[in-house]
């Protein structure tokens, strides 16, 4: 049995979004055979019977670094504390989000420089995680492929490593999200003959998680108003369009989406938001009052290294579901015809989707059975298996004395920083920002 710390970058809870849920899911599948930790931002939660949870202070970090074994870490999280990288005999980094490219996305509206920054450090924070970790994790084949490349380039891809294992999965293995092993029961009705306007007839599909910058709710607005002369009873719900953590800025993409279901005369007549995001407990009896999930997505490299965590909730409920084509949950989803997936924007072709859903009970039967077996599939029992094994014989693969130290930024980056900062926000601001600067790096 091994003594795991899961360090998560995300806030875990009554809400939840995906890093919270993968590590919370994490930490109860480690759980059956090791001694378990879970560190997450904001304060301790209550601990459940099978871990302790902890909140990720860089003091509470570095007494639990020096009675662990393993460290499981996921993003910013590696930034928290030093003793993760000198103290821990065994690192795993957790890279099922590939957050350099999302950030691309996620800062989109930011001014140039500012981005630049981001990226920057951003980058920064991915070297040290490369040369840092023994194992790595990833969410799906084609994001494996994408980080053997990026460790590669890092000098990580040695001749050792190679002969010891010419696949290189002692390095980076496939833990994609993954389900509970039990399907959500039906609960007391939220939606049907309680939200002012759903009636017990209505075929419901929902969008399970948040409406990001970079994915497409607005091709599904107006796929509803396509089909909704001939079929009213298509109804869709968006749960929860912000962030249950409220470090999280609201993302623009959301307002246009209610703007536009305004706009078209659905709003709280065929497209309804709920405000609240559901918390994690409570969202299966949602799912099964549903008939349909539905995750879309503009074209781009984020959304083809993407593995639409939200996606899986849907596969758990049995529900059909409707996806853009391309990324590998879609793949998943058409391979084991669990629902049916359109082109990136494609109104037209939602809109038949849809239709075909509301119209055939044979197809939606076929899609619910589909959906059931891949959530058989993607058990977190089964997904953690990798990582379970890693745990249960810890192996030590970084270059000596990599991570230990962070490693500054040339005085040329520093020195255009805070001319940017000067020009931005004025000099006391920047004065302000380099003082906390050089304290955190003292």
């Amino acid at each position: 049995m091994a003594r795991v710390l899961i360090v998560s970058s995300d806030v875990v809870g009554e809400r939840m979004a995906g890093p919270g849920i993968r590590a919370w899911e994490l930490s109860r599948a480690l759980a059956a055979e090791h001694q378990v930790t879970l560190a997450a931002p904001g304060p301790a939660r209550p601990t459940p019977a099978d871990f302790a949870v902890i909140a990720a202070t860089r003091s509470a970090l570095d007494r639990a670094a020096a009675s662990t074994d393993v460290a499981v870490v996921q993003g910013a999280a590696f930034e928290l504390s030093r003793s993760l990288r000198s103290q821990v005999p065994a690192l795993v980094i957790d890279l099922y989000d590939p957050y350099p490219v999302e950030g691309l996305e996620f800062n989109r509206e930011l001014s140039l420089a500012e981005r630049q920054e981001n990226l920057d450090r951003d980058l920064q924070r991915l070297r040290e995680q490369c040369l840092a970790g023994d194992f790595f994790l990833c969410a799906s084949e084609r994001q494996r492929l994408f980080w053997l490349g990026v460790l590669a380039g890092f000098g990580r891809v040695d001749i050792a490593g190679y002969d010891a294992d010419p696949t290189l999965r002692r390095l980076v293995e496939v833990v994609p999200f993954g389900v509970p092993p039990t399907p959500p029961e039906r609960g007391a009705a939220r939606l049907r003959g309680v939200v002012p306007g759903i009636a017990a007839g209505d075929f419901l599909v929902i969008w399970g998680g948040g409406i990001w910058n970079w994915l497409d709710p607005l091709t599904l607005i107006r796929a509803v108003a396509e089909v909704a002369p001939s079929l009213p009873q298509v109804k869709v719900i968006f749960p929860g369009s912000g962030h249950p953590n409220p470090a999280v800025p609201r993302m623009q993409m959301a307002a246009a989406a209610k703007e536009l279901a305004a706009e078209l005369d659905l709003l709280d007549r065929r497209v309804f938001f709920l405000g609240e995001w559901v918390p994690y407990a409570q969202r299966g009896a949602l799912l099964a009052e549903c008939d349909a999930g539905v995750s879309l997505h503009r074209p781009g490299i984020e959304a083809d290294l993407a593995f639409r965590t939200r996606v899986l909730d849907y596969l758990w409920a049995g529900l059909p579901v409707v996806l853009t084509e391309g990324d590998a949950i879609a793949d998943l989803v058409a391979g084991a015809g669990a629902g049916l997936t359109v082109a990136a924007e494609d109104g037209q072709g939602l809109a038949e989707a849809l239709r075909r859903l509301v119209t055939d009970a044979d197809l939606r039967d076929r899609c619910r059975a589909g959906s059931h077996e891949l959530a058989r599939q993607l058990s977190w029992e089964r997904v953690a298996a990798p990582l379970n094994e890693f745990c249960r014989s810890p192996r030590r693969t970084r270059p000596a004395g990599a991570g230990v130290s962070i490693a500054a930024p040339s005085r040329s980056a520093l020195l255009r920083r805070a001319w940017r900062s000067v020009r931005r926000d004025g000099p006391a601001a920047a004065a302000t920002r380099g003082y906390r600067y050089l304290r955190a790096r003292r």
